[in-house]
């Protein structure tokens, strides 16, 4: 390829809306360019890349066994609907009509229609186990779209789906996912980290689930690492505990005390000189549950946060989201003071974090303006309640088994579960067994999101200068730079270089353009080429060509007899 002819525009300035680096470069290097909020059109260089990553994908995939498809990207409602999500996704999913008033949406995941497709095949164990993928559009009406293709509202993914006649056959089939993964991510040059995480309501109870982590500063996910014991898991997945927390041990009756227009909790506790840690944080939550409103009061330790993907798990609760005004209103309650002491559990259901000691004493909101409640106690005061860890892990937590922990922030690329027989069961898709009865084969999904790892890479890999792309995933391996266009010895030996590239299998581009050579450089180093053949003064006075790697910044003079081989060598572990 030459530069005249690629079609692309490069910049010097950064969007403002691009927080992170990999939206910053992606747009200033011409790869690609905003439509509109969390759409993007991606240039004939994105396009490169996006087919390097999904070679990648097809090859390993295909390695284990996956069989690719290709699923429509607009489904009818009656699917959704037989499964409940119709209306469950709410305002994430697009829905729309077509000219004969049927409903339709834009598919935001493909559970259902993959069972859709296994279901008018599949009659028996003997086609059994089977794994499905594709790599297609999704679409998801992202509340807050933001930087850039990590949270787009349209992107690409893979996702596959295995279909299994038993859990043992379900478990190989996804330890065969995972070190799949393990080799896309691998070759896609990302250093990753896979962590144990929970699957929501999609996964089955008590499933395996991991997702695939890029540890970054500008990671949206907080992760718990314990080094000494080897692992590492999601917040919303992870188990910690607290060492510092002094409980008061106070059997006194409950007193309802005036605290006024006091509400935080650090001033209840300075007001009444109690610790933090024995007051109760009080929230409540809204959300669905077989397809009715539900509420949730949730309480934790006064100076811990509520995790409240947790909640969903241990509540069996869906869309969980803080009650607003109206909610506080229509339910007698008062933002401030809220708390467990007389909440009639059959309205609400009560969930206490684990860490709250039930014996202990705590000051609690009194659900009255101006009031809380002194000496509460779990056991004794409040008749019907559940615990279980919903709290978010601190950094001075220690594991469970008391080793030392770490939080690092990471970039979810992929994510594997087993689903069980949600879908099977609900699209009444079954095939029979060896002994003719029919059952609801148990599924695994994993997902990788195509864009979002392209942008890892660049968060993971790129410099002050630009992007630095792994051979593997960059658009061309080798960029040739005549220096000295209107240079006819120069131009022409450029040209010859190009050829002799083309002739070897290497995937090159020469930059062609009358521009200066610093202009050149900048943007060589820019869009990130691996390695870089320079023909400037050297070549005019020593009759060498100058060679440069992206990543390393390494320099060597080669002869034009030296550098064919010099190359072959330095991409042949590609």
């Amino acid at each position: 390829m030459k530069y005249s002819q690629l079609f692309i525009q490069t910049f010097k300035e950064t969007p403002a809306d691009a927080q992170i680096i990999s939206h910053q470069l992606l747009h200033r290097a011409g790869f690609i360019q905003k439509s509109g909020a969390g759409l993007y059109n991606y240039s004939p260089l994105m396009m490169m890349v996006i087919q390097n990553a999904t070679s990648i994908i097809r090859e390993e995939l295909s390695k284990v066994g996956g069989l690719e498809i290709s699923l429509s990207m607009a489904t009818p409602s009656e699917l959704w609907k037989e499964s409940n999500r119709w209306d469950e996704l709410g305002e994430l999913m697009i829905q729309f009509k077509d000219r004969s008033n049927r409903d339709l949406c834009l598919s935001p995941t493909n559970e259902e229609a993959v069972v859709d497709y296994f279901r008018k095949i599949a009659k028996s164990y003997k086609q059994l186990p089977v794994c499905l993928f594709q790599i297609n559009t999704k679409f998801r009406d992202e509340i807050r779209p933001r930087f850039g293709l990590m949270r787009a509202r349209e992107f690409s993914m893979k996702d596959a789906y295995s279909f299994h006649i038993d859990r043992d056959c379900l478990d190989k089939t996804y330890e065969l996912l995972y070190q799949a993964y393990s080799r896309i991510f691998e070759r896609m040059g990302l250093a990753c980290m896979a962590v144990e995480a929970d699957g929501g309501a999609m996964a089955d109870s008590g499933a395996k689930t991991h997702e695939f982590h890029v540890l970054a500063d500008t990671g949206e996910d907080e992760l718990v690492v314990c080094k000494q014991e080897g692992w590492a898991a999601n917040c919303e997945m992870a188990q910690t505990k607290r060492v510092d927390i002094v409980y008061s041990k106070s059997k006194d009756t409950m007193e309802l005390i005036e605290t006024g227009q006091n509400h935080t909790i650090q001033d209840i506790s300075k007001l009444l000189n109690v610790k933090e840690s024995n007051c109760l944080k009080t929230v409540l939550l809204k959300g669905k549950k077989e397809n009715e409103t539900s509420y949730l009061m949730a309480c934790c330790i006064g100076d811990d946060e509520i995790n409240i993907t947790k909640c969903m798990k241990h509540s069996g609760i869906s869309q969980l989201e803080f009650a607003d005004e109206t909610d506080l209103k229509e339910l007698g309650f008062v933002r401030g003071v809220l708390g467990p002491v007389g909440v009639d559990s059959d309205q609400i259901n009560i969930l206490v974090d684990l860490h709250v000691d039930n014996e202990s004493s705590f000051v609690v909101g009194a659900n009255k303006e101006g009031f809380h409640v002194k000496n509460m106690i779990l056991n004794r005061d409040i008749p019907v309640y559940t615990q279980a860890d919903i709290r978010v892990s601190r950094a001075t937590d220690i594991s469970m088994n008391d080793n030392d922990i770490e939080l690092r922030r990471g970039i979810e690329v992929g994510h594997i579960f087993q689903l069980g027989d949600k879908y099977t069961k609900a699209l009444k898709a079954s095939v029979l067994d060896r002994n003719g009865k029919a059952i609801f084969p148990l599924m695994g999904c994993y997902g990788i999101g195509v864009g979002r790892a392209v942008s890892a890479v660049v968060e993971q890999l790129a410099d002050e200068n630009g992007i630095v792309w792994p051979e593997s995933l960059s658009p061309f391996e080798v960029v040739i730079l005549p220096l000295k266009s209107k240079d006819a010895d120069i131009a022409k030996v450029g040209q010859s270089l190009y050829e002799e590239c083309q002739k070897n299998g290497i995937s090159v581009i020469i930059d062609d353009r009358m521009v200066s050579a610093g202009f050149k450089f900048k943007d060589a180093d820019l869009m990130g080429f691996p390695h870089q053949i320079i023909i400037g003064e050297t070549f005019k006075n020593k009759e060498e060509v100058e060679y440069r790697s992206r990543q390393s910044g390494k320099k060597e003079s080669l002869t034009l007899a030296e550098w064919i081989p010099f190359l072959k060598e330095a991409l042949k572990d590609k």
